[in-house]
């Protein structure tokens, strides 16, 4: 698997979920957030455990949603 950027996470993470809907702006704020922790890599193992540890942080996150908790 090769490196995916900010918004290619947070909607891999909608679809591992549902897939979700959310507004727009939610979609955004999420996009916002994974970009200020950079792109998952998958090449080593170091690289495999911190895009681990972002995408269960992109989880959290959707799962706080408003759109989430009431879909």
């Amino acid at each position: 698997m090769g490196a995916m950027g900010p918004n290619e996470s947070v909607d891999a993470c909608l679809d591992m979920l549902g897939p979700v809907w959310v507004e727009e702006d939610t979609r955004e704020e999420l996009i916002t957030k994974a970009r200020m922790s950079g792109g998952l890599q998958w090449e080593t193992e170091e690289q495999v455990t911190e895009s681990t540890q972002k995408v269960a942080d992109i989880l959290a996150l959707i799962v706080a949603t408003r759109e989430y908790q009431f879909c």
